[in-house]
């Protein structure tokens, strides 16, 4: 009976070749783009869960609330750790975890730059899962001077040579290499090259028993079988009992799966997700399967009459409803593995693209092929059973001799579910284009945004070390080249946010603890920068030389210290070596962003230091960074500068912000037009019935004198009526949907009704150049074809 089924499958897809073919078409590609979408989605949610005890880690995190905001960081003071392990028993252990980028590790007289490195407790391989080649994990960071690095780096320091026991010079310390670790995963939120002991960081000795200053990551491992909520609850106050001025702080507890997706807490951690871009395009992903799934059952409906003859013979000569609905689930079924295996040849072609495009190591067996072998059949018995549930259930239950004649080609049933089902593919396609509209909106709005500096022509260069001692040699070298028109120099690139440190002023309320990011700066910074001194004055070069430290504030600062008049106030601040030390406001500038725009601007706070000074910034002219970097790469070598020379552009910096943005953007576009495609093939397909149906009435009409042009709006406006309800429907989705989306940033655009008409025309429009096609084809059909046998 079952090979009987697979011939009548056969030859119904032979004898309907076009239908067949929009019918697997259809679903191949809405299978294929479902299972790409799927692949990223699933790769995206396996962050950090590869750790064997990934559901009781924890980062422990602040909330920190104020009467005029609230906001979380993640960093947290250096002491929390040992205090935490030591008062709560449901604290089975901690770490301290520090992370650097871009660092330069040299191993005798060669330089490697571009470096992550990692400081950490000796607990580290306690708590996070991250196997050892060689070395002794317990053991590994025991002694202050010990290194453990990854494969990679072991390749790319030592070849094929043993690097335990060889020595690496890390920020002109030196340490021995005590072990070799497997590269972190790429679905890890820790990534790093070498790891080295927490005691080694470079804070360590002004910050390891302040409580003021929140410059780490904490990590907790609760004792088995407790709630993180419960220990939560019990930490909130721990800082405020070392510390007073910290009441409107409260320590919580953050899952370790959720730090990659969930972007609630202020950190540097690299490489961030969105948990809105999974069910984005989780949500596309089931779209675009129902599309093609509604296809399939729009033909099949539209179909159903050229069927019913065979129904009402078949139930004539004894056929059971039960054999009935067995064959029509079988045909859809088999159609759906068929249009499955297409899918599969489509992405193991696109696999390699789409990786390449979220930078992701997507793979259909990344979870174990059998894992893969299920999910594949399951969305192919479920478009199966969904696409052919119609079809099946309304032909079995026709009587036979209302089948026989043919009569359920004149019910008004199956082309009310047709229409419902082709308004539901336009409104799922007219969501996906407002989407698009908006993200590619918001990341050219990124893009434009005043940041409150000029990035253009403006290059930073690591002067860490041996070359800051030739700063001022440096600067009046580089500023005899007529390409270059500024050099300062500072903490940090502009691009990137600081840690925090406490600060207090007259009038504060002693209760309160309020962060502030520090930039250490040389006296012409802000000029060079292009930053705005809205009041007051900038550095010069007596304030460098006087006892009194002096600082700039920018406008958060001054509005969380709610003065109007902040210049020549006293401001005390305690962080990086720095223990209750009093500066004086000279100045404030106007905000600026650091970071990208998903965060809010915090009060920060830019202080005369030369001594902290680890990058140099050159403003160059217009047409002439080529001629700057070299003139900087002359002057590094007339030096005898022996560290050797990195630099970045800040517009390279600043397009890395948004990196993940753009490329999602770019990825979500791609299967907008995927969506859109398969649409068009399920209107071409039923604007081809359609017509087929209505040859004889056209042909009539053209007899009497019908136009071209007539015809066509005759057979495209029921398509274009359903597309107009379907704006209906569309819009107040997407404008929820994309309302939330837009909430992931701290300034953003406003969501427009130009947006929602451009879409809805373009849906309208997409419809008609569709269906017209048919259409045309009809009106210049020979009516005498259609006619000669009436």
């Amino acid at each position: 009976m079952l090979k009987n089924y697979l011939i009548t499958v056969f030859r119904n897809l032979v004898r309907h070749k076009g239908y067949s073919f929009i019918n697997i078409g259809g679903l191949a590609v809405g299978m294929a783009a479902c299972i790409l979408i799927m692949a990223w989605v699933v790769f995206e949610l396996s962050y950090d869960r590869f750790h064997e005890n990934a559901d009781r880690l924890h980062r422990v995190v602040m909330d920190i609330e104020r009467p005029d905001e609230s906001y979380s960081i993640a960093v947290t003071p250096v002491p929390l750790a040992p205090a935490l392990e030591n008062e709560f028993m449901s604290i089975e252990r901690s770490c301290r975890v520090q992370l650097y980028s871009s660092r330069v590790v040299r191993r005798g007289h060669d330089e490697f730059p571009g470096i992550d490195v990692a400081y950490a407790d000796g607990s580290f391989f306690k708590l996070f899962t991250f196997p050892m080649v060689q070395g002794d994990p317990p053991t590994a960071l025991a002694d202050p001077s010990s290194v453990v690095i990854t494969e990679s780096m072991s390749a790319r320091l030592f070849g094929g040579d043993n690097p335990v026991g060889r020595v690496l010079n890390i920020q002109k310390r030196d340490f021995v290499v005590t072990g070799v670790l497997k590269d972190p995963p790429q679905n890890s939120h820790l990534v790093f090259d070498c790891l080295l002991p927490i005691t080694a960081w470079p804070g360590w000795a002004g910050e390891r028993d302040s409580w003021a200053i929140c410059g780490l990551f904490t990590y907790v491992q609760l004792a088995d079988g407790t709630s993180g909520s419960e220990v939560a609850e019990r930490i909130a106050d721990l800082r405020t009992r070392y510390m007073s001025g910290g009441g409107n702080s409260r320590l919580d507890l953050q899952p370790i799966t959720r730090i990659h997706l969930h972007r609630d807490y202020s950190d540097h951690v690299k490489g961030h997700g969105d948990i809105k871009n999974v069910y984005l395009f989780a949500g596309m992903a089931c779209f675009i399967l129902l599309i093609a799934i509604f296809n399939y059952m729009n033909l099949s409906t539209a179909r159903a009459a050229d069927r019913t003859r065979e129904v009402g013979i078949r139930r004539l000569v004894g056929a059971q409803r039960a054999s009935l609905l067995f064959r029509f689930y079988a045909e859809s079924i088999t159609l759906s593995f068929v249009a499955l295996g297409v899918a599969i040849v489509m992405v193991e072609c696109a696999l390699p693209a789409v990786s390449e495009w979220t930078g992701k190591p997507l793979s259909l067996a990344g979870h174990g092929i059998s894992t893969l072998i299920l999910a594949l059949g399951a969305i192919a018995l479920f478009t199966g059973l969904a696409s052919g549930s119609y079809p099946a259930l309304v032909l079995s239950s026709v009587s036979p001799m209302r089948a026989v004649g043919g009569i359920l080609s004149r019910g008004k049933g199956g082309a009310f579910f047709r229409r419902v089902l082709v308004t539901c593919q336009f409104a799922v396609v007219i969501v996906a284009m407002i989407g698009a509209i908006v993200i590619a909106g918001q990341l050219e709005y990124v893009q434009r945004t005043p940041l409150g500096f000029t990035a253009d022509h403006f290059l930073y260069a690591g002067i860490d070390g041996e070359a800051r001692k030739h700063f001022e040699t440096m600067r009046a070298e580089l500023l005899r080249s007529d390409d270059i028109s500024g050099v300062t120099a500072g903490s940090m690139p502009m691009t990137a946010a600081a840690s925090t440190i406490r600060w207090d002023w007259e009038g504060k309320n002693p209760d309160d603890y309020v962060p502030v990011h520090p930039m250490f700066v040389d006296y012409q910074y802000a000029e060079v920068l292009g930053l705005e001194i809205l009041r007051g004055r900038d550095f010069t070069e007596r304030d460098g030389a006087g006892s009194e430290d002096v600082m700039l504030v920018n406008e958060a600062a001054v509005k969380v210290m709610g003065f109007q008049d902040p210049i020549g106030k006293r401001v005390t601040y305690s962080g990086h070596g720095a223990s209750g030390r009093d500066g004086r406001i000279i100045g404030v500038v106007k905000d600026f962003h650091y970071g990208s725009l998903h965060s809010q601007i915090s009060p920060t706070l830019l202080m005369l230091n030369r001594d902290a000074m680890r990058y140099l910034g050159i403003r160059t002219s217009p047409d002439g960074e080529e001629r700057a970097l070299a003139a900087l790469k002359t002057t590094w070598r007339r030096l005898g500068i022996e560290t050797s020379l990195t630099y970045v552009f800040m517009d390279d910096m600043l397009a890395s912000s948004y990196y993940s943005d753009e490329r999602l953007g770019v990825i979500y576009r791609l299967f907008v037009v995927v969506a859109t495609f398969v649409l068009c093939l399920g209107l071409f397909g039923m604007g081809s019935y359609s017509a087929e149906c209505r040859r004889k009435e056209i042909s009539i009409r053209k007899v009497l004198g019908a136009t071209v042009s007539g015809i066509v709006q005759l057979l495209s406006r029921e398509f274009l009526i359903l597309a107009a309800i379907a704006n209906a429907v569309a819009w107040p989705i997407a404008y929820y949907a994309m309302n939330r989306w837009l909430q992931d940033f701290a300034y953003r655009i406003e969501l427009g009704i130009g947006t929602f008409v451009l879409a809805g025309l373009a849906a309208m429009l997409i419809a008609l150049l569709t269906v017209s096609y048919q259409a045309i084809r009809a009106a210049w059909a020979n009516p005498v074809e259609a006619l000669k046998y009436e």
